[in-house]
């Protein structure tokens, strides 16, 4: 004899449902109301919406602040090339809205651009980075980097630390044609992100590039420092920031 096996399943699950049903049917009803949540007794409300938290590249994420003037500069001279501080400055920031790419500007400073990746290795993790990509993760709902930078430079840099995987994305100077603290920047950031400013927090060295955020409605994080009185959250650490995090 041949058994409709799709039926058998179905008859199955009838009476599965039924029982369900008959069960819940003969509870107290005081056991099958939804109660609604309870508030905490000192009025405090929860926020449900995880935010999404934007972190800069240079004095957040990597630990020189002023890559330039720490890094690039002393770099360029040891090498031979220009020792003109302010040439190169100009010249980075030329190459970081992408009016000329990384061959380009190291042709500029007298440089060979074969030393690339040499001076990109010196640029280090901040202290306490990796440990804090992990704990956030219950504390945020994505993690993004607004950075000025060359697009190239950015990239081999992220390559180098493994640091793609931590974050949905990334927003370059060098692939947009503009920088901070030009609100253009912040709302090309917005359109990617894909939530309100309000929703989002901002962490950066830099006090013009934070007050130009908050000017849009951003959360804003001076990282790196313990200023009393700033217009902006002012906290010292990644450890410091995760707990930031967890306690908003």
């Amino acid at each position: 004899m041949l058994v409709d096996i799709g039926s058998f399943a179905h008859a199955a699950r009838c009476c599965m449902l039924l029982r369900e049903y008959h069960f819940v049917q003969n509870r107290p009803l005081s056991l099958i109301t939804t109660q609604p949540a309870k508030r905490p007794k000192d009025g405090t409300v929860f926020n449900p919406v995880k935010p999404a938290l934007i972190l800069d590249a240079m004095g957040v994420i990597y630990r020189s602040a002023d890559d330039v003037a720490e890094l690039l500069v002393p770099f360029v001279a040891e090498q031979g090339g220009t020792t003109d501080a302010e040439y190169i400055e100009r010249q980075y920031h030329r190459a970081s809205l992408s009016l000329m790419n990384g061959a380009e500007f190291w042709q500029s400073v007298g440089i060979p651009p074969g030393l690339e990746d040499n001076y990109l290795a010196r640029h280090q993790l901040s202290p306490g980075l990796r440990e804090f990509l992990i704990a956030i993760r219950l504390y945020v709902d994505s993690l993004w980097c607004l950075s000025n930078d060359l697009s190239e430079w950015s990239r081999k840099l992220r390559e180098r630390h493994e640091l793609s995987v931590h974050f949905a994305g990334f927003v370059i100077s060098g692939e947009v044609g503009v920088r901070k603290p030009d609100r253009a920047i912040y709302q090309v950031l917005l359109t990617q992100v894909r939530r309100p400013a309000h929703e989002c927090i901002f962490v950066d060295d830099r006090v013009k590039n934070l007050d130009a955020a908050k000017a849009l409605g951003f959360q804003t994080v001076l990282f790196g420092s313990q200023q009393q009185d700033a217009p902006h959250q002012s906290i010292g650490s990644f450890e410091q920031l995760s707990r930031y995090l967890s306690d908003n």
